[in-house]
């Protein structure tokens, strides 16, 4: 639609849905012509006479409980008058009625252009408006691939441990390479119960360290994993390092460090569904976005895919997440008018 002929369909509309409310003034001014408006019958225009009785009752509430003294709406459509009704008085001090031609002061005139915006979205089948540095677009479905970053153990040069393969993030994407090594799994808080008995499925030397940090261990899941022969070491570890082809974990600089082949980080991910969440999509007691199963949200429209619906870090999850919703999304979009 150009710009030109949105900005007709915008005033005609505003002319034909914007409701007029009667403000507390003292005198009313009076339009000297009379408008001609002739009413179509509800149905004939797509709308059900009952339940347009819904909006006569509350806007006579409106009146009778003196939140506003009058009222006049028009409704059309396709340019046709669907009914007028008038409320109330346009004179508190003097008691006159309402008219159909009474003038108004109208304030605030930014609701009814917003209101307008959004039926000239809906119409064109837009719910969605993204907006970033330069520029922004509408759409009426959307997915979502925000993804999510991993919480960093609290050691000295986390980052660089990472960077340098002395810390993984992904045994699900590389546990394999560490069968039968000497394998250290760095958790605390929400203990990651069943990540450590994934890497007890690789290996039989597998120590739990918790970095003095207090880990939150129900009692059934510690015998499960004493029965699983995991040990678990509660010291600080003040700092990592490569020894040869394996890592030094430090906990006390009297003692000898600790040796493993390999450290893996179990401390969950800091997911990055803030997008989905402002726009009203639940999410559950991990922050992951709530997904049925064609990936859409609980907001009708917003679709997600990736770390964010679940924290697997695999690629071919995400895209396999994504190939379901885009099949969704195309078999929901407006029919072509051709």
């Amino acid at each position: 639609m150009s710009n030109l002929r949105r900005l007709r369909y915008t005033l005609s509309l505003i002319a034909g849905l914007l409701l007029l409310t009667g403000a507390p003034q003292t005198h009313a001014q009076q339009a000297n012509l009379k408008p001609n408006v002739t009413e179509t019958k509800p149905e004939a225009l797509g709308f059900s006479s009952e339940r347009l009785q819904r909006l006569h009752v509350a806007m006579q509430q409106e009146v009778d409980q003196k939140h506003l003294p009058g009222i006049v709406t028009i409704l059309s459509r396709h340019g046709k008058v669907v009914e007028e009704r008038i409320y109330g008085k346009k004179d508190i001090a003097s008691g006159a009625p309402m008219t159909r031609d009474t003038i108004f002061r109208i304030f605030s005139m930014t609701k009814p252009v917003t209101g307008v915006a959004m039926m000239i979205l809906y119409e064109e089948g837009g719910s969605f408006i993204a907006t970033w540095t330069q520029g922004q677009v509408t759409a009426s479905k959307v997915l979502i691939a925000t993804g999510g970053l991993d919480v960093e153990p609290e050691i000295k040069d986390a980052r660089t441990a990472v960077r340098d393969g002395l810390i993984r993030h992904c045994p699900i994407c590389d546990a394999y390479e560490a069968t039968g090594k000497r394998i250290g799994l760095i958790s605390y808080g929400k203990c990651r119960t069943k990540e450590a008995l994934l890497l007890r499925g690789y290996t039989a030397d597998l120590t739990v360290l918790t970095l003095g940090r207090p880990a939150y261990i129900p009692e059934e899941e510690q015998r499960v994993l004493v029965d699983a022969g995991i040990n678990i070491v509660l010291h600080p570890i003040s700092r990592l390092a490569r020894d040869k082809n394996q890592v030094a974990a430090w906990y006390s600089d009297e003692e000898p460090p600790l040796i493993f082949d390999t450290i893996y980080s179990a401390l969950g991910m800091n997911l990055r569904s803030q997008l989905a969440v402002s726009v009203g999509a639940k999410v559950d007691e991990d922050g992951a976005l709530v997904v049925d199963l064609h990936q859409q949200t609980s907001v009708a429209g917003l679709y997600a895919a990736g770390d964010i619906v679940r924290g697997l870090s695999q690629v071919s999850v995400a895209a396999g997440q994504a190939a379901i919703a885009a099949t969704a999304i195309n078999a929901n979009l407006p029919s072509l008018r051709y």
